[in-house]
């Protein structure tokens, strides 16, 4: 019966938890500035401060909106946001559950952006335990950082 009562644990504690991790491009170590989301509580602000204990510096507004284009006969206008980072993080997430290791247990996608190109990075999604979630995001940026 403990058999059967710790493989039950087991699947309970591991099962529900993914997390999947793709890589499209490397980071600039000569350029670790990054704009992040607003705000420093739960899963975001463990990210930030993953971020900076690993140099990176961290901007909270993006740069100005910016509106170029011609005057004339056909006036041709275009707009788009400008960042005063190299890098961009895009966070969704929600909470889930607490795990049997009394861990915040969180649905989430997270992207980071090259502000330069507009490609991704890496992306991380899936459903996990909030330090886990960090650990596979800092493992992925070292490994994709040059």
């Amino acid at each position: 019966m403990k058999i059967v009562t710790t493989l039950f644990l087991v699947i309970c504690v591991t099962g529900c938890m993914s997390y999947s991790v793709q890589t499209f491009g490397t980071f600039d170590s000569t350029q670790k500035t990054i704009t992040v989301p607003a705000g420093g509580k739960s899963l975001n602000g463990k990210i930030k401060n993953m971020l900076r204990s690993e140099g990176w510096r961290l901007l909270v507004d993006r740069g100005p909106r910016v509106t170029e284009g011609q005057l004339g006969e056909e006036t041709k206008l275009q707009e788009y946001d400008s960042f005063n980072s190299r890098y961009r993080l895009a966070l969704s997430y929600h909470w889930i559950d607490i795990s049997l290791r009394f861990q915040d247990i969180y649905s989430h996608d997270i992207s980071l952006i090259d502000n330069e190109t507009g490609a991704e990075v890496i992306t991380l999604s899936g459903e996990g335990e909030e330090d886990v979630i960090v650990e596979k995001l800092r493992a992925a940026i070292r490994q994709n950082t040059k």
